[in-house]
């Protein structure tokens, strides 16, 4: 069943990342860096306010939708999802009468808001099919808003300087027009469940000190590089993170998409499918993100000199493979080694290697960012992230037993060679050289590997202890 699910995640979350990687190639030689920077920047702090007043919720729905799956469950998270807006409204507010009001003006505030609202609504809903395992509609709202943001912006910024940002927002809403009709209705239909309220808090809660620390540790590089050295370092920093996210973190997270419902399935069956089901996580996760960082590695400059100006392309040859290493680093920690924290409700856990590398990166970046710049920035990301990594997994074995796939991850290796091989005898410069060798060592790849790798185990007893 995951990979049903996986290929569908897969269409949902990488054939927008293309699209992404299309419009910035389109949208950085039309407007100036300084620009672009300005739009990321804001990004950021939506990101981070996202994460403090919207995503635990979504993430009580995810985990105990399917527990409950009746209506008045997704009724009570929908009254504390407007109980979260207006406080984000509020506090937002505040913050801009007393910092930003010789910023920004009050019309761009006022975006900020609506954009930062339609975000949370927007992650709601796709968090709502997925919890309900419906990944064709979440690939149909996921596809519609990247091409809406396209159309949007192109259109937008020639109309006005804010372009960017309304188009960002309208292209979350637009999409979850009539999901959002049924979420109202749904709303207004049913009160406050005491007993599902207490859940949502009890679970969702405990997790806003790890998410947060997350998203901190994802978004205040760009917040610092802006402070320090200015938008125009935020754009080159942005790019790089748009290539390796949008080709690493969105093909593998349809992995996780899929997946994470299925070993909640499992788990809650008690058939002893459960370390099956993470191995075979693991083992799509990994066979999925070597040969995409092998790739960014190899042709790193080759692509960017292709889809980008030389404002961009000349700065990224050493700075995207290094972001591609530590989005790796990321996604295998978040997909993976952080599973056994979701899964047993042990948050207290999970958001201690977080903290230690948000603390680590805060204080490697002040150094690192106003001496190198973006270089300094990226150098702290990979070390950062490996830390988490490495923190995630020491912790996460404790709690339940996390299979490490030596003999599949062997097999990836040797069939990432012919990969590797036709790349350095061919060499290829002209697109259709670079298509040709990459389609071909895709498709040695992908044979070496399913043939290599039939089959998984099965265990049970997969908590220790008997959790």
């Amino acid at each position: 069943m995951i990979y049903n699910h996986s290929l569908i995640y897969l269409i949902a979350k990488g054939l927008p990342g293309i699209v992404n990687i299309i419009f910035v190639s389109v949208i950085t030689k039309i407007i100036a860096p300084n620009d672009y920077g300005i739009y990321i920047t804001l990004i950021s702090y939506i990101g981070i306010f996202n994460i403090l007043f919207f995503e635990w919720i979504s993430s009580s729905l995810l985990r105990f939708y399917k527990e409950y799956e009746k209506d008045e469950f997704l009724a009570t998270c929908m009254k504390m999802l407007i109980v979260s807006s207006l406080m984000s409204f509020l506090i937002s507010s505040l913050m801009y009468v007393a910092f930003f009001t010789d910023v920004y003006s009050i019309g761009f505030y006022l975006i900020f808001c609506f954009s930062l609202i339609a975000q949370g609504l927007f992650n709601f809903a796709l968090t709502f099919y997925r919890a309900k395992l419906v990944p064709f509609k979440f690939l149909l709202i996921n596809l519609s808003r990247s091409f809406l943001f396209f159309t949007l912006a192109i259109i937008l910024i020639k109309i006005t300087e804010n372009g960017l940002i309304i188009g960002f927002g309208l292209s979350l809403l637009i999409p979850i027009v009539i999901p959002l009709k049924k979420f109202i209705f749904i709303t207004y239909r049913y009160k406050f469940n005491r007993l599902y309220l207490k859940q949502i808090i009890v679970y969702g809660i405990p997790l806003l000190p790890a998410l947060v620390s997350s998203a901190l540790l994802y978004h205040l590089d760009r917040i610092m590089i802006s402070s320090f050295k200015g938008y125009d370092e935020v754009a080159v920093y942005a790019v790089a993170s748009t290539f390796s996210q949008s080709i690493i973190v969105l093909f593998v997270g349809s992995i996780s998409a899929a997946s994470f419902p299925l070993i909640l399935k499992a788990l809650k069956n008690n058939n002893g499918e459960v370390e099956r089901e993470l191995k075979i996580n693991f083992t799509l996760t990994l066979a999925t993100v070597l040969p995409l960082v092998t790739i960014l590695v190899l042709y790193s400059h080759k692509l960017t000199s292709l889809l980008l100006s030389p404002v961009y392309s000349n700065q990224l040859l050493i700075i995207l493979p290094l972001f591609s290493i530590a989005a790796m680093l990321e996604t295998i920690r978040t997909n993976y080694f952080d599973i056994p924290f979701k899964l047993t409700n042990n948050v207290s856990k999970k958001i201690i290697p977080v903290v230690i590398s948000l603390i680590f990166s805060i204080s490697l970046n002040l150094y690192l960012i106003p001496k190198y710049g973006v270089l300094g920035a990226v150098i702290t990301a990979v070390l950062s992230y490996s830390l988490a990594l490495i923190i995630s997994y020491l912790l996460g074995r404790k709690i339940m037993k996390l299979p490490i796939p030596f003999k599949e991850l062997l097999f990836i290796f040797v069939s990432l060679i012919p990969l590797v091989f036709l790349t350095l005898i061919i060499n290829p410069t002209e697109i259709f050289e670079i298509i040709f060798t990459l389609a071909s060592g895709i498709i040695l790849y992908v044979l070496i590997f399913v043939l290599t790798s039939r089959s998984l185990f099965k265990t049970k007893g997969v908590f220790k202890n008997g959790k």
